[in-house]
This record gives C-alpha cells, sequence and structure tokens, in this order.
C-alpha cells in the first residue's frame, strides 16, 4: 500500500471515528435551516455536541434580537424536532467583548471546560467561509472539523424578512417558526420592529 493510500485509509478512519465533544459557535439569532444541518452533521461525529451562544446576555436590538434563553430554547426545540435526544446537546452562553478578543476566547474555553471536565476529546465544527469566520483558527488545542453544509442562507436574511413582515417559513425549522410566531405579537417585537424601520 503506498504512501498515499494509507493517509486516505488514516483520514478515513479519524473522520468515522466519534468525538465525544463537539463544539459549534454562533449568535444564532435566529436559528435557521443551515444551522440545523451543520448541527446535524456535527452530531454524526460527535457523542454530544456543545452549542456555544455568542452575544448573550446584551439588550435586545435588531441585530441581536432574541435572548440567550430564547434562543437555546429554538436550537433545542429544532433539535428534538429533528430526533436529536436533548442530553446530547449543551449550551454555553457568551457575552461580547468588544475589542478585547483575548477576554472572548477565554470565557468560550472556560464554557466549554465546564462540559468537558478535562476530556481533550474536543472538536470544533464550521465553516470557514470568510473574514467573520476567523474565530475557527483561535482554538488551536481543539481539533477543527469543516462543515460540509453549503447554503447562502443567513440569520440577517431571517431577522430581515421578519422585520420586515415577509414570510419566514421557507426559511427556518417550524419550531423555530412556531416561536417567531409568538414573537411577533409582543411588545418587544413592536418596538425592535419600529426600530428596525427607523435604522
Amino acid at each position: 500500500m503506498d504512501e498515499s493510500s494509507i493517509f486516505g485509509a488514516r483520514t478515513a478512519q479519524t473522520r468515522q471515528r466519534k468525538r465525544t465533544f463537539g463544539v459549534y459557535i454562533g449568535r444564532f439569532e435566529p436559528p435557521h435551516n443551515a444551522h440545523l444541518a451543520v448541527m446535524q452533521e456535527a452530531l454524526g461525529l460527535v457523542q454530544k455536541l456543545i452549542v456555544v451562544v455568542g452575544s448573550a446576555r446584551g439588550a435586545r436590538s435588531t441585530k441581536n434580537p432574541f435572548t440567550f434563553e430564547e434562543r437555546q430554547t429554538m436550537i433545542a426545540g429544532m433539535l428534538a424536532g429533528a430526533g436529536v435526544a436533548r442530553s446530547r446537546v449543551l449550551f454555553v452562553p457568551v457575552r461580547d467583548y468588544f475589542y478585547n478578543e483575548s477576554l472572548w476566547l477565554s470565557e468560550v474555553q472556560s464554557g466549554v471546560a465546564a462540559h468537558t471536565r478535562g476530556s481533550s476529546d474536543v472538536a470544533l465544527i464550521g465553516h470557514l467561509k470568510d473574514e467573520s469566520s476567523y474565530y475557527l483558527r483561535s482554538f488551536p488545542a481543539w481539533e477543527f472539523l469543516p462543515a460540509h453544509v453549503v447554503s447562502p442562507l443567513s440569520a440577517t436574511q431571517v431577522r430581515r424578512a421578519h422585520f420586515e413582515g415577509q414570510p419566514t417559513v421557507e426559511l427556518v425549522p417550524v419550531q423555530v417558526q412556531d416561536f417567531l410566531d409568538r414573537f411577533r405579537i409582543t411588545p418587544d417585537y413592536t418596538e425592535l420592529r419600529q426600530e428596525y424601520a427607523y435604522l
């Protein structure tokens, strides 16, 4: 067997072995169909998925309209709807640290460590799509597993439709759509929509 065949066999073997923990980082404002597809792919590669939810603990805004708890509920709901056991999904809220990336990195690592409890069998799942994905290179201790989901869908697109009164039903899982429908009749939505129209 030549060297390239050996390397190919090792790569396939590494890919098939389920890591203990996977880490998926995002803002999920809100979670959408592409997020779900990446999480489903990740759950095929890891035993437990740690979802790091960014921009937590901030005031509502048109860019970050949902609380950490609301996003956690939406993500847990859409994964349950896809048949994923709740015990396989863990959450870490991380706040924004403007102009201090080292603090953000530290909070992500300590939040993940609280779940992994000393295990070094941790993989980072993500897609290097543009400069906004630079953070995927910031965790050298974690194996990087590139996601193979390719989608033009973004949470910005979903928020735009949500605040402009356009349908989002084809952009998000049904559990997220149910949440958005309920959110649309709250005072928070009315206030955010006015802010969105003003901006």
